[in-house]
This record gives C-alpha cells, sequence and structure tokens, in this order.
C-alpha cells in the first residue's frame, strides 16, 4: 500500500501542477485577450481620432476657403464701387465744364457750382470774363478729381489752376486749386 499512496500523491501533485498550469495558461490568455481588446479599443479610438481630425482639418480647410472666397468676391466689389465711383467723379467733373463752356450756368450751378457760390446770380457772373475753360484730368482717387484748369477770358487774359476737385453724391462739393494768376493769353493778337 505505501508505493500505492506515493503514487497517487505524485498523480495528485502532478493533477495539481496541470490544473495550475492550465489555469496559469487560462489567465495568461485571458490576460493576452483582454490585452488585444484593449489594444484594439485603443487603436479603433486612434483610427476614430484620425478620422475625426480629418474632418476637423476638412472643415476648416472648406471654411477657410469659403472665407478667402467671400474676401475675395467683397474686394472685387470693393474695385467695382470704387471703380464706378471714380468715373462717376470724373464725369461729373467733364459735365460741370462741359455745362460752363456751353454757358450752360444753370446745370453747371446744379453740378455743384451752387457750393462755390451763395446764389446762382453770383455764380452765373463769375463766368462774365470767360471765353472758354480748358481742363486736363490727371488722376481720379476715390471722389477726387485732379486736374489742370486753363481759362481763357475774354480781355486776353489767361488764368492756370492746379488741384482738385472733391465729388459727392455726383456733384461738385469742394475744390482745392491753386494758380490763378492772370497771364496774357495766347489766343488774342
Amino acid at each position: 500500500m505505501g508505493v500505492q499512496t506515493h503514487q497517487s500523491s505524485e498523480t495528485a501533485a502532478r493533477a495539481a501542477r496541470e490544473v495550475a498550469d492550465i489555469r496559469a495558461t487560462a489567465s495568461a490568455a485571458a490576460a493576452a485577450d483582454q490585452a488585444a481588446t484593449e489594444k484594439a479599443a485603443a487603436d479603433k479610438a486612434a483610427a476614430d481620432k484620425v478620422v475625426a481630425d480629418k474632418k476637423a482639418a476638412d472643415k476648416a480647410a472648406a471654411d477657410k476657403a469659403a472665407a478667402d472666397k467671400k474676401a475675395a468676391d467683397k474686394a472685387v466689389a470693393d474695385k467695382k464701387a470704387a471703380k464706378r465711383s471714380e468715373l462717376l467723379a470724373r464725369s461729373t467733373v467733364d459735365a460741370y465744364f462741359r455745362a460752363i463752356n456751353a454757358t450752360n450756368y444753370r446745370t453747371a450751378y446744379d453740378l455743384g457750382g451752387h457750393n462755390f457760390n451763395s446764389s446762382y446770380a453770383s455764380f452765373r457772373a463769375g463766368f462774365e470774363n470767360t471765353a472758354s475753360d480748358e481742363w486736363d484730368i490727371t488722376g481720379v482717387s476715390g471722389n477726387r478729381v485732379y486736374l489742370t484748369l486753363t481759362a481763357y477770358n475774354l480781355d486776353c487774359t489767361t488764368q492756370v489752376w492746379r488741384g482738385y476737385y472733391v465729388v459727392t453724391a455726383g456733384e461738385l462739393s469742394s475744390a482745392h486749386l491753386t494758380g490763378g494768376r492772370f497771364q496774357p493769353s495766347r489766343y488774342c493778337d
């Protein structure tokens, strides 16, 4: 019986070791499964973050592109408006002097002459000695029309001014001119 008990003890010990090995293997497998599950979850979270970051970057790029387009469209619209404003200013000054040369003083007065004289009669009287005006527009910036103005007078004198007119709401609102000294005219002998 003694041998048999010893063999039984060895068998029991071997069985216990096998059970312990199985448990250790199962525990290691469970830990490996847990680690794999956690890694898969981390990989999914990282992939989700990459997707979310890409969506955010795409949205930011789309928003920036839309803002850039809006800014470019505004710049084009502003440039067109400025060009229209400059064309209006230039054409107003041209119309003013054409009206003076045609002795249509009422039109010239309405185009802004009233801003330079207190009355129409005073405005018209200012041209009694004027034979004609020549104007050379040298530039337009916004509502300012830069020019050289030459007045040929009936008394055989000439006056030359340089400066600019300011055009507001389709009429001359102010003038900033220098010169105007009387000189002998080349048109009188």
